[in-house]
């Protein structure tokens, strides 16, 4: 309790021009104490996530025709390639093939089955990927 009682005594004691310039260092203390706890209350709080910017990613499927494709060490410029010179009057574009190996594109006719069956020389069920309808 002396202490401050000294300390007390002090102040009292003090000028006034010193009162204030002792009001003013306290001041600046608890200023720069304040920035520091700001400062880490803005280092523990978590980042808020930034919007994806452009397309969505684009989600690819293991599909039957892409295993065929790494099994005959093949791709799908290959493919292109080999339907356009076996099928010159019906070519299936590039972007298509691209789709229907990634599993993008599920659902194309009859004839492009069997253009792709064709080129790759094996049967629509190698190819077919079958899903069971839910009752």
């Amino acid at each position: 309790m002396s202490e401050i009682g000294d300390i007390i005594g002090k102040k009292l004691d003090a000028k006034p021009e010193e009162q204030k310039q002792e009001k003013v260092n306290d001041n600046n203390e608890s200023d720069e104490n304040e920035e520091v706890e700001q400062l880490e209350k803005i280092e523990e709080e978590p980042k808020p996530k930034k919007k994806p910017v452009g397309r969505p990613p684009v989600v690819h499927f293991e599909t039957k025709i892409s295993h065929i494709l790494q099994k005959k060490s093949m791709n799908r410029g290959d493919l292109y390639r080999v339907i356009a010179d076996k099928y010159p009057d019906e070519p299936i574009s590039p972007d298509a093939i691209s789709r229907i190996v990634s599993g993008q594109r599920r659902f194309y006719s009859t004839a492009t089955l069997f253009r792709i069956c064709g080129a790759l020389r094996v049967t629509p069920n190698q190819v077919l990927d079958w899903e069971e309808a839910s009752k």
